[in-house]
């Protein structure tokens, strides 16, 4: 598995990049303990486009159901590490 620290070239920096970039944020404002509807007032809409960025970003395609396992930016970088781990 890609290791999960901090900078742009590593898994954590790729998906952190990815999510600010949907909301709107610079990826310095994010970290993985925070949670998505009640610290960065992540709705459906933003889920989904999260969801689609990270498609694009990492060539995967995610279920839509899987949605619903994302309550923080930790859970996301988990799921994302398993995706790419399987190739």
């Amino acid at each position: 598995m890609e290791k999960t620290t901090s900078g742009n070239g590593s898994l954590e920096g790729r998906v952190i990049a990815s999510i600010a970039s949907v909301l709107g944020k610079d990826p310095a404002e994010l970290s993985p303990d925070q949670r998505l509807v009640e610290d960065l007032k992540v709705d459906s809409v933003d889920k989904f486009s999260i969801l689609m960025g990270l498609e694009k970003d990492f060539d995967r395609e995610i279920p839509d159901q899987d949605l619903a396992s994302f309550a923080t930016i930790a859970d996301i970088l988990a799921y994302v590490g398993k995706l790419t781990e399987h190739g």
